[in-house]
């Protein structure tokens, strides 16, 4: 929070500086080169300063006008224990990765993607700026781009379902690739998120040793095991279908693993430290119907945000005096232009 915006400053004092010390780029026509604007002597460090500035006016006031006319949706209530959330449009692509390659890629993959754009510069070497003239680079960013963007459709969550008494819930489909979401790590899954008593629910495990396994269901209220588990030798993950009791209470509910032995969780036993290292827990919460949480959520019934109106009047004077502002910045003044013409 603090040494990011102060990096940014300085990346951006270094960027006014290397624009004033080497000019601007001119228009990429087909002839264009790199340094060309010195030569040319079009424009200067201050016009470019007055049109960043301008434009950043406008661009505000468009932003503002688009935000009052169409505000964001707040989307589904929240529930504890149950997932709803998705990354923004701008960070899918890196939950794609992970689907696709297992969370580690959330750290490698940013680094690879952002390593190549700084070698760029380093094999490119082509003088030109014309797009026409520097044909392999607009392959290579034409297929990053694809990449980028088949991951991030992987990513989108497409249908809802609505459930009596739970906000909705989004099943996750998958295109073009299967899915390996915790590949080379232990973890732990299971659907539907949220069941009814007597009904089956599918239990996934990854990243195992070979072994038996206990599948236990933990509640404030009551625990129990649902049933066990074999990996053979060689494998490395289970899917398995259960059924839950017709007699267990509504609740929220931890899904855990324990590998088989001596050791029960249900039954407290003084000396069994060593084996909750076989033991881990799905991310989310089971919700076992008919459940009603202890406090009811306190949000807007309205899934579009209601812009109180005392605030419209304020919203409406930034984007007119932006807009004027942007506008009496980049409209050109007759003695300007005629100094400018004699230079």
């Amino acid at each position: 929070i603090s040494i990011l915006p102060i990096l940014f400053i300085i990346f951006i004092a270094a960027h006014f500086y290397l624009i004033k010390a080497h000019g601007l780029s001119p228009k990429a026509d087909r002839d264009a080169v790199v340094g060309g604007a010195d030569k040319e002597g079009k424009s200067r460090f201050s016009e470019h300063l007055k049109r960043l500035g301008g434009w950043s006016f406008i661009l505000l006031a468009l932003i503002s006008l688009i935000a009052l006319i169409f505000p964001r949706t707040l989307g589904s209530n929240g529930l504890a224990g149950i997932e709803l959330t998705k990354p923004p449009w701008m960070f899918l692509w890196i939950y794609g990765m992970e689907d696709v390659f297992g969370i580690t890629s959330l750290l490698w993959g940013p680094i690879l993607f952002f390593s190549l754009l700084a070698a760029v510069p380093l094999f490119d070497r082509s003088p030109f700026l014309s797009p026409r003239r520097r044909i392999r680079t607009m392959i290579f960013g034409a297929l990053i781009s694809i990449a980028i963007i088949a991951l991030s459709m992987n990513a989108v969550q497409f249908t809802t379902k609505q459930t009596d008494g739970f906000p909705p819930t989004a099943s996750r489909h998958k295109l073009f690739i299967s899915t390996a979401y915790a590949h080379n790590m232990p973890f732990l899954s299971f659907s539907p998120v949220i069941a009814e008593p007597g009904e089956e629910i599918t239990v996934s495990g990854d990243g195992l040793k070979s072994g038996e396994y206990k599948i236990y269901l933990k509640g404030p209220r009551k625990s129990i095991m649902l049933g066990i588990v074999k990996i053979g030798q060689g494998d490395d993950s289970f899917d398995t279908a259960l059924k839950i009791p017709a007699d267990l209470p509504g609740d929220m509910y931890s899904v855990e693993v324990i590998k088989n032995g001596d050791w029960d969780p249900l039954i407290p036993k003084v000396g069994q430290a060593d084996s909750e290292q076989f033991k881990f827990f799905a991310p989310l919460q089971l919700a076992v119907q008919p459940f009603s949480p202890a406090v009811a959520p306190q949000t807007p019934t309205s899934t579009k945000y209601p812009i109180p109106r005392r605030e419209v009047p304020w919203i409406v004077g930034l984007i007119i005096i932006s807009f004027g502002i942007g506008a009496f910045i980049l409209i050109p003044k007759r003695k300007e232009d005629e100094d400018n013409h004699q230079v």
